[in-house]
């Protein structure tokens, strides 16, 4: 018998799919991993009883710093979840900064736990050289409260209650679509496409507070002692003239950068476009720690360990709580035991950026994550130009970025082009190609130290 071999012509995937067999290249160091739930999840359950979904609920999801895993929106993580990214995102008029996925626990959810969200896995190649994803949110106000209510009131036979079903959906709401594509060269150079669509039909422009932040896994100040565990790590502030970027190195100076299997891990680079578009009002960098706010969790405040903690963002946003951060200059506070404590270094940062996008309109954010030269000092990275963006960084600009996610979309489309029968409808073939995607997306890091969580 003889079989015929019907890949004859290897596409840029299939290459970067070989360099990965061969350990030429770690392509899947990064990826879609970062959990879309960490809270109410056995892996962070510490209680006397065992009651995982109710021991860490959505409510304290946002002050507590987890030690397991993360989670975030369509985010993206290296495979430990060491260092991470993801975005939150506010409609001014919730109550909460929408940081994270919301969904119902055991005893909420007339059939069991369920996510009440809207987002679509769109595209993803199999080493993540690019990625795609689709979450909605509305204009209105988000309907934690009705979800809950709603589907408690509800039993086993009846269907459950959705978020389409609330009409939140109606009156307008943003597609917030990510891009993620890597580096031809570099593996761990990721550029990061953030596009936001008014999706009203008609009305004034609508304002969308859209933070992209990055930060370090806290495995520093609870007493882990395994695989992975570090000193506390610094994002310093790239420049002093720019909002635009930072430096971030995953452990503290005197300690060697690499991780206990001996592979490299840092230091990186992390910068935002700044070139200003109409519908761009603000750019600013915020910085905080990933460390539990004891006292709005649980009621103690000897127990936090940090001027500035894990819901930092949304009290800056939400309760325009201006101390809650800092901005990487130093002498600005009395932050975290480790590290710096005048505020001139954090553990999570991000990118404020105000767009007021008319019905039907979009805006775009640009950003990149990569590899910054090793050897102790930062190289210049930044040149002056005269427009309104006073610093421009190599890499993150629009020319480069958009050329890169055109031929990663390219890449993308040819691979499954490779394998998808060409005898099936556009339509099918969209349906086969999220399919895909979807099992791609759905790579995301669970782990835990059965001894140390014990």
């Amino acid at each position: 018998m003889t079989t015929t071999c019907w890949l004859s012509i290897p596409t840029a995937e299939d290459r970067r799919l070989l360099e990965e067999r061969k350990r030429r290249k770690n392509w899947k160091r990064w990826g879609p991993y970062l959990s879309e739930r960490q809270w109410g999840t056995v892996r962070e359950d510490y209680s006397a009883s065992g009651d995982a979904w109710n021991h860490l609920s959505h409510e304290q999801s946002r002050s507590v710093a987890y030690r397991w895993g993360e989670d975030g929106l369509l985010g993206w993580c290296d495979r430990q979840a060491r260092l991470c990214f993801s975005m939150a995102l506010w409609n001014g008029r919730d109550a909460i900064l929408k940081e994270r996925l919301f969904g119902l626990t055991n005893g909420e959810g007339n059939h069991g736990e369920d996510v009440k969200e809207h987002y679509f896995y769109y595209r993803s190649t199999p080493t993540h050289s690019y990625a795609k994803a689709i979450y909605k949110y509305p204009m209105v106000e988000f309907p934690y409260a009705q979800l809950v209510s709603e589907n408690r009131a509800r039993n086993r036979h009846e269907r459950e209650f959705e978020i389409s079903d609330t009409g939140v959906f109606d009156a307008g709401y943003w597609d917030v679509e990510i891009e993620y594509a890597k580096d031809d060269k570099d593996a761990d150079d990721t550029t990061i496409v953030i596009s936001v669509f008014n999706r009203a039909s008609s009305g004034e422009p609508q304002e969308l507070v859209v933070i992209p932040t990055l930060w370090f896994r806290n495995t520093w100040s609870w007493g882990c002692e395994s695989a992975g565990c570090t000193t506390k790590p610094k994002i310093v502030r790239a420049s002093e003239s720019s909002d635009s970027g930072v430096h971030i190195f995953p452990v503290d100076d005197k300690d060697d950068t690499t991780t206990k299997k001996g592979t490299p891990f840092g230091p990186f680079q992390f910068h935002i476009d700044e070139s200003i578009e109409n519908s761009v009002q603000e750019v600013k960098l915020i910085a905080t720690d990933n460390e539990t706010n004891y006292r709005r969790a649980y009621g103690d405040d000897a127990a936090t360990q940090s001027a500035y903690t894990k819901d930092a963002f949304h009290r800056y946003v939400i309760d325009r709580d201006e101390n809650a951060v800092h901005h990487l200059r130093g002498g600005g506070g009395n932050g975290g035991d480790g590290g710096s404590s005048d505020g001139s270094s954090s553990t999570k940062v991000g990118f404020v950026v105000r767009v007021n996008v008319a019905a039907g309109g979009s805006s775009t954010i640009r950003l990149r994550l990569q590899p910054l030269p090793r050897g102790g000092s930062a190289p210049a990275t930044t040149t002056t130009t005269t427009t309104a963006s006073s610093t421009t960084f190599p890499g993150v600009t629009a020319t480069v970025v958009d050329t890169l996610l055109d031929k990663r979309r390219k890449e993308c489309d040819e691979f499954y082009d490779s394998r998808i029968p060409s005898t099936l409808t556009d339509e099918e073939r969209e349906v086969s190609l999220q399919a895909y995607s979807g099992l791609l997306w759905s790579k995301m890091y669970y782990y835990y130290v059965v001894e140390e969580w014990l």
